[in-house]
């Protein structure tokens, strides 16, 4: 088995879709502030800055591209196991999601819980995260099984 790892291009994605419970207002004001310094992509709405990549609406194959290509991926705070989080775990890209002390599982790193309500204190860490070099944490340890008793009934 060889581990193909792929250069990181982009610092930060947003998945950005109009809803209630998505708090997009918030991570549109953070894309923004953050797009001064990093590289900054979008999926899904857009945002007009000239400093932001949007992507728009894609497809799914390209969106795993582009998350193999990211350093971290934003997360809206309703739900830590989305399809956008759960293939941003396959794509090797880490994780920012807002702190809840139900969502600890000690089966998967690499994901960064800050804190959504005070969006300075929000920027600091994101930004600290983002200014440190970039080391792959991401990992999930799945269950074992003894492949002796895979096959009994």
């Amino acid at each position: 088995i060889k581990k193909i790892i792929h250069p990181k291009k982009y610092d930060l994605i947003f998945y950005l879709r109009d809803h209630k419970n998505k708090n997009i207002q918030l991570q549109i004001n953070l894309a923004n502030k953050l797009s001064k310094k990093f590289k900054i992509v979008t999926v899904g709405k857009n945002i007009q800055n000239l400093n932001i990549k949007n992507f728009g609406y894609i497809k799914r194959e390209k969106l795993m591209k582009i998350l193999k290509e990211t350093k971290f991926a934003f997360l809206s705070p309703e739900n830590l196991y989305s399809f956008f989080a759960l293939d941003s775990i396959n794509c090797n890209t880490n994780i920012f999601f807002n702190k809840y002390e139900n969502y600890k599982n000690s089966a998967i790193k690499g994901i960064y819980f800050v804190r959504y309500e005070d969006t300075n204190k929000l920027y600091v860490e994101v930004k600290k995260q983002l200014m440190k070099k970039f080391v792959f944490i991401i990992k999930y340890k799945p269950y074992r099984k003894k492949f002796k008793n895979y096959f009994k009934l």
